[in-house]
């Protein structure tokens, strides 16, 4: 049976029923692979669901005074899936009573937590330890545009060498899917080996399940 290195956006998109891949995070979590993470994607995650707690709060605290979606703005910093995240969180939103709000933005925090935690349950411990090859990062760096990102790669690919091949299960599309046969093969020549040989291959989850 294969090894699974799940990446962040696989557990957020467990956690969070409206999104996209859900039922397929869904599937893959029910499922008996054996799946494992690393220490990067976890803080990854904490700092992610924090960033979203205060939003929540913020939204709360907009909504008790305010109707209009379109008005509410934050000084804290989001990224695009942040962004893409709250527009979501928005657009359910307006279909509820300001009453219903409030309730709701308090148990999305609540019930998101559990779903992280129900996903961190399936997952092999000790969590895979952070890396420290910093010129096959830069090398992957190059490719993919994103430094964190680009960090939980080569913890997967260092922690894929110690054992039987192992697969990348991710939903990145932009960054890891439709780069993969670079990323693969720039991983390849920087180890000095055939392509075939790679001991980690990358795949999204809807290839999986």
């Amino acid at each position: 049976m294969s090894s699974f290195f799940v990446d962040t956006c696989v557990f957020l998109a467990f956690a969070y029923p409206h999104e996209k891949w859900n039922t397929e995070c869904t599937i893959f979590f029910n499922s008996e692979f054996n799946m494992f993470t690393g220490v990067r994607v976890k803080s990854e995650i904490d700092r992610r669901l924090q960033k979203r707690s205060q939003l929540y709060r913020e939204l709360a605290a907009f909504f008790k005074y305010n109707n209009e979606p379109d008005e509410f703005v934050t000084n804290t910093y989001m990224s695009q899936n942040d962004r893409e995240h709250i527009k979501q969180i928005l657009s359910i939103l307006l279909t509820k009573s300001k009453t219903d709000i409030l309730t709701y933005l308090r148990d999305k925090d609540i019930i998101t937590k559990k779903g992280i935690a129900e996903a961190f349950n399936k997952i092999q411990k000790p969590l895979v330890n952070m890396s420290d090859d910093l010129n096959c990062e830069i090398v992957i760096q190059v490719l993919i545009g994103n430094s964190y990102d680009a960090k939980i790669f080569i913890d997967a690919i260092c922690w894929s060498e110690s054992g039987p091949r192992s697969i990348f299960a991710t939903l990145d599309w932009t960054d890891f899917v439709l780069n993969r046969d670079q990323i693969e093969r720039a991983i390849s020549d920087y180890k000095l080996i055939d392509a075939g040989d790679l001991s980690l291959k990358i795949k999204h989850i809807a290839e999986i399940v």
